[in-house]
């Protein structure tokens, strides 16, 4: 049950860190500060890290599986805190 609260946080911090760096949540969040190469360098390795966990908990192939289908709930949580922090940044 930990390795997949684990799983989730560095899914979604890697989320966050790639979506961060697009132009268009660049100029929203960071008041059109560049985007810069260490945070896309350490968003695709947190997700390259998460993959670990899933396999050493559950093994190769459910782990892996797990892990691609919780990319999509990390995506999905990380996309509604910058929808929600857009609004009340206002």
């Amino acid at each position: 049950m930990m390795n997949l609260f684990l799983l989730a946080v560095l899914l979604c911090a890697a989320m966050f860190m790639i979506a961060m760096c697009s132009d268009r949540y660049q100029q929203k969040m960071a008041a059109g500060r560049p985007a810069s190469l260490w945070l896309r360098a350490a968003g695709w390795g947190l997700l390259a890290l998460a993959a670990f966990p899933a396999v050493w908990e559950w093994g190769v192939s459910i782990g892996l599986s797990l892990w691609l289908g919780m990319i999509g709930f990390a995506s999905f949580c990380s996309t509604l805190f910058i929808s929600f922090r857009e609004k009340t940044a206002s």
